[in-house]
């Protein structure tokens, strides 16, 4: 059983929790209680600090997210209805307010991917959950000397993943974020991405302070020229092409500026309130249709759990709302970006 370890807020997991013996203590744990004297002390101190094991005298149980093959394919047939339903209520909400939000030749359909999807659905509904309750707040994410974040494992299954929108990359350069927002299927070839695979060659430490300093400089002419909409014929421009960002001499994705807020702040308020409804009207139900899955079962605080649920429920809610026409279809025909779409907006925006 091959098992993928990840995490939802920022900073890094013990790397001792990656390797072999970590993935089987994982596998033990999703299982039962496992006796603490059976488990290396080294270990047993990297699942402690990441607070992914509870003791109660000579046991230690999972305390952390971890879903096997069986609890995904639970996951997806209930969250599959899940989506459909709150697609319907987002598409009600959204009604003629989406017809605001267009700023030129990009179509409105990609606005609202990111807008949505993205803000809407992935960032503000992780925080409407933290504010009716629903989940853990920050202070109970926080990891010492690791970061603030919540720990999840899944069991790797072939084809989970296709079409379930939910994992944006993000990164500040200057005065703007380059964002991608997708499925996680496949390989993104784009910025934020692009710049993070030139990183992970860099071994040298003065290789990546020079790196870091030419990518921002760089990321900054990339945000200004797409701003600005004019396109002379340059080097970055020719990148800019290869990357889709520019087709047939127009934008080709979304660009937000701060300007640009007073139009699709109604269109993110409305969706947001739409989801606080729903999500306060289905959290009973939340808790008996997931009572089963692994780590539920074993004991972990559903506030834990809750979020990766949300991850599957917004995920399968973006594929409804994509296939119905509502948002863009990063893999319809017209789409440059298989199961993913790139957006840059100005940091003032403060979409996050």
């Amino acid at each position: 059983m091959s098992i993928d370890i990840g995490i939802c807020g920022e900073g890094r997991p013990d790397p001792r929790m990656e390797g072999e013996t970590g993935h089987e203590l994982i596998r033990r744990l999703c299982e039962g209680p496992v006796d603490i004297e059976s488990i290396e002390p080294e270990l047993l101190e990297a699942f402690r600090k990441m607070n992914a094991i509870r003791t109660d005298g000579s046991q230690c149980f999972l305390n952390f997210t971890c879903f096997l093959k069986k609890d995904i394919e639970h996951l997806n047939d209930i969250c599959d209805g899940l989506g459909r339903d709150l697609a319907r209520a987002v598409a009600r909400c959204l009604g003629d307010r989406s017809h605001d939000v267009t700023f030129g030749e990009v179509e409105r359909e990609k606005y609202l991917f990111f807008l949505v999807g993205c803000v809407s659905l992935d960032w503000h509904g992780l925080k409407t959950l933290k504010r009716l309750g629903l989940t853990l707040g920050p202070d109970e994410m926080e990891k010492p000397g690791y970061g603030r974040f919540t720990l999840f494992a899944n069991e790797r299954v072939q084809g989970n993943v296709k079409e379930l929108y939910w994992g944006s990359h993000n990164s500040t350069h200057g005065d703007y974020v380059f964002t991608t927002f997708g499925d996680h299927d496949s390989m993104r070839v784009s910025f934020p991405d692009l710049i993070w695979h030139l990183r992970a060659v860099s071994r040298l430490e003065i290789a990546e302070s020079i790196l870091c300093d030419m990518t921002d400089n760089y990321l900054q002419e990339v945000g200004d020229l797409l701003k600005s909409r004019e396109f002379a014929h340059s080097t970055t421009t020719r990148i800019l092409r290869e990357l889709h960002f520019i087709k047939d001499d127009r934008l080709n994705i979304p660009v937000i500026t701060v300007h640009d807020m007073a139009s699709v702040k109604p269109v993110i308020d409305a969706v947001d309130k739409a989801v606080g409804t729903w999500l306060r009207e289905h959290s009973d139900e939340l808790r008996h249709v997931f009572a089963d899955v692994t780590p539920v079962r074993v004991g972990v605080d559903f506030r834990e759990v809750l979020i990766q649920l949300w991850h599957y429920i917004f995920g399968h809610t973006n594929k409804h709302l994509c296939r119905m026409g509502a948002l863009f279809n990063p893999y319809s025909e017209s789409s440059d970006w298989p199961g993913y779409l790139p957006v840059v907006w100005e940091k003032g925006c403060d979409l996050s």
